[in-house]
């Protein structure tokens, strides 16, 4: 039995489920890579940053793995001359750069772990030469790809064990079953868009709102978007929605909002369009499973990984194949000049919507990605190199919006470090929600407390725990001049965990939260403690409060908030922080390097 347990997986049930299978030895050694095994077990337990103590091997990781990823984008076929991954193509859409080994999410792809972990490996000093490796489910076909990198990279290991097998491939009778049952699903959709009105009239300025996902049902409004869209319709310029459906599942009130684009549903296609779709997608799928990729060059990837990469793509989010489709013919019926918005703009959403509009041939849009989360140095969706923007022999490069829109200038400097991109691409214009966010609707609220307020603000919960147990119980044990407010995740709720764990001498130091704006907390409070890779330390700025920022090399921030948070990794740190805060030296924060709140840009954009 391996000796060597690897951790790829965010599903901390992946490693345990193993774990309660097999015959582990109590030494074994546990490198856990997601930080989702608690330490607080029988195992001995690392965590990459307890070998990388200032996240050296992990930048060198990060700029190979962004490196490396902008050649596999080129990969050529060896059984078609002059063609690459990008050459499978749905009318004139590259289903490569829907894929999630192009998107470069470190959560949804588990390649840049493996960089860093050929830099890592030397350093543990493993004298075994036995390997399990951990993955998650939808890494399974990974495994060949692995097993290849370990022989040869990972010297004394001769035994790899895995907890998944490598998948089988679908064959024709799955993929006619699937097509059939999209075909219902389509003419379901079909069915219930029919019995709306429709419009020929089109807006100046058109926003994608997610459904379900980020659209407001009871504000009617888009969680990120919404007050671009306010301030619009306040200024009595001509704006409206337009739905991004993820699934055609639950859309039977697609005409319930008024402010929705009802010419969408004049753009849907017709029989024949739906028929050809349909033909393209097999055809698609019979050329992907006869493809053989020159990967000789690569470390962690071969034609097993890219061939299920694309195919799954086709069998499991067909809707992104049909959405674009259906946008196409959207955009194309679109008559004058249209302003045209949307977040996730550099994931595989936000691509198919780029893609779309320019090969509508529509010359009268404009197309504005917006920024609608925070990126930094271990984000690497935004580590957006020259060689996936550049075109091959075969297919043009990764589809971009014609402008960028960030927060800050921090954000603009980053994204276009990795690239020869021009300056004036990105827009400086802020974000909206603080742009056109007024401050006097909030109420005044003076804390009674005669003691310091720490508003707490979790996240995962194994972060949390991981906060609780070095940071916040030892110093309430010794400290009784501080409160904690707990204010939890809104899909991870850890009140009745924590409950049950805070011991009763220190439970009056301990609060949770109920308020529903995470504002009326930020009133109570004179702190907030984050973890890396979280927007609320925004929030805290924007509304004054001095930040502790607890950092989590998984999310490595890189500079970002080196002046504008206290970045604490230990006790010490947010001891001497507590003192800082109490001086009052951090009460007057400086965050315009991070965030622009200002209306002038935004106004000039919205036409």
């Amino acid at each position: 039995m391996a000796q060597l347990l690897i951790n790829l997986s965010y599903v901390p049930d992946d490693l345990k489920n193993f774990i309660e299978n097999s015959t582990l030895k109590l030494d074994a050694l546990i490198l856990d890579f997601t930080s989702s095994f608690d330490k607080e077990n029988k195992y001995k337990v690392l965590y990459p940053s307890d070998v990388d103590k200032n996240n050296a091997l992990h930048i060198a990781a990060l700029n190979e793995y962004i490196k490396q990823m902008g050649f596999v984008s080129q990969a050529q076929l060896l059984n078609i001359t002059g063609k690459d991954v990008r050459s499978f193509s749905l009318n004139q859409l590259s289903i490569y750069w829907l894929t999630e080994i192009s998107e470069k999410h470190p959560q949804n792809c588990i390649l840049k772990n493996l960089f860093y972990l050929k830099l890592l490996y030397p350093e543990i000093n493993y004298k075994g030469s036995d390997v399990a490796v951990i993955l998650p489910s939808k890494a399974a076909h990974y495994v060949s790809a692995i097993q290849f990198f370990f022989e040869n990279y990972l010297k004394g290991i001769t035994t790899i064990t895995f907890n998944r097998s490598r998948p089988s491939k679908s064959n024709w009778r799955f993929l006619i079953s699937h097509i059939r049952n999209f075909y219902r699903k389509v003419k379901k959709l079909r069915n219930t868009l029919s019995a709306h009105g429709r419009t020929s009239a089109n807006s100046n300025n058109i926003v994608f709102t997610y459904y379900p996902q980020t659209w407001q049902q009871d504000t009617k409004r888009d969680a990120i978007l919404g007050n671009v869209v306010q301030n619009a319709m306040e200024a009595k310029k001509n704006i409206s929605y337009v739905p991004y459906f993820f699934n055609y599942e639950n859309i039977g009130d697609f005409d319930k909002y008024k402010s929705w684009d009802s010419q969408l549903i004049t753009a849907f296609p017709g029989y024949f369009s739906v028929f050809c779709f349909h033909v393209k997608v097999a055809l698609l799928a019979f050329k992907i499973r006869r493809a053989q990729f020159d990967c000789k060059n690569y470390y962690f990837v071969n034609t097993e990984v890219l061939q299920h990469e694309l195919l799954n793509l086709i069998l499991n989010k067909t809707e992104y194949l049909f959405n674009y489709i259906w946008l196409q013919n959207y955009f194309k019926s679109l008559n004058g000049k249209s302003h045209v918005f949307y977040q996730d703009e550099f994931y595989p959403e936000g691509r198919l919507i780029s893609s779309a509009v320019k090969n509508s041939n529509n010359k009268g849009i404009v197309t504005y990605g917006v920024q609608h989360g925070i990126f930094y140095e271990a984000h690497t969706v935004y580590s957006i190199t020259d060689y996936e923007l550049n075109s091959t022999g075969s297919r043009n490069g990764m589809p971009m919006p014609d402008k960028f829109i960030v927060w800050g200038s921090y954000f603009k400097n980053h994204f276009l470090k990795y690239n020869s991109i021009s300056d004036d691409y990105v827009i400086t214009a802020g974000n909206p929600k603080y742009c056109f966010f007024d401050k006097s609707v909030l109420t005044e609220r003076v804390s009674e407390r005669e003691t310091l307020t720490i508003l707490w603000c979790t996240t995962l919960m194994v972060d949390a725990v991981r906060q609780y147990n070095s940071i916040i119980l030892p110093y309430l044990e010794k400290n009784s001049h501080i409160k904690v407010r707990m204010r939890c995740h809104p899909l991870v709720d850890l009140k009745s965990y924590f409950n049950n764990v805070i011991p009763d001498h220190i439970r009056s130091n301990i609060e949770f939260s109920n308020a529903s704006s995470i504002y009326e907390d930020l009133q109570m409070c004179d702190a907030v403690l984050t973890s890396s890779g979280t927007t609320i330390f925004l929030d805290a700025m924007f509304m004054g409060k001095a930040v502790l920022n607890h950092v989590n090399s998984d999310y490595y921030m890189g500079d970002l908030g080196d002046k504008e948070m206290i970045k604490i990794n230990s006790l010490e740190d947010f001891e001497a922080s507590i003192k800082i805060i109490s001086s009052g030296l951090k009460s007057d924060i400086d965050y315009r390097n991070i965030l622009e709140v200002g209306v002038d840009e935004w106004n000039k954009i919205i036409i």
